[in-house]
């Protein structure tokens, strides 16, 4: 079955609900995702990053948890909120991700959530939430940002 076919069937069985909205939804649903984030090399950047602001790839909180989580943590954590909000930004992710690593160093680590918390934790993410949130901080480059 084509595209096509698809769409003009969708169209058949919801004829009486059909909103601009809800096509363009179902139009995107059918195209591959071509924008793959690259989680090995988000991990490596964040690392980076740290260095770059601790002289350490990671931090200890608390002298006992990592800010950082793991890659394979990362990795689990990153597919399953971005299966569960849809999220595909990968520029977006990977600025509020190293934003908030910036944040939590000039906080000293202190009143901000580790890394994997701030993915997801207990079924809900600020990262989600930040995405929704104002597109222009979100889309600068992490060097330059006033935090």
């Amino acid at each position: 079955m084509t595209d096509l076919q698809k769409i003009e069937d969708w169209i058949d069985n919801n004829k009486e609900s059909i909103e601009a909205k809800e096509l363009l939804k179902f139009i995107q649903s059918l195209k591959p995702r071509k924008d793959k984030l690259d989680f090995t090399g988000l991990h490596s950047r964040l690392q980076s990053r740290m260095k770059e602001l601790t002289s350490k790839t990671n931090h200890k909180v608390q002298g006992k948890w990592n800010f950082i989580p793991s890659e394979k943590d990362l990795i689990d954590s990153l597919v399953k909120t971005c299966k569960k909000y849809n999220l595909t930004d990968t520029q977006k992710i990977q600025n509020l991700l190293i934003i908030h690593c910036e944040k939590a160093v000039k906080n000293d680590f202190n009143f901000l959530p580790l890394l994997g918390y701030y993915i997801s934790k207990n079924n809900v993410s600020q990262l989600a939430a930040d995405m929704e949130n104002d597109e222009e901080v979100i889309n600068q480059t992490h060097d330059g940002i006033n935090i």
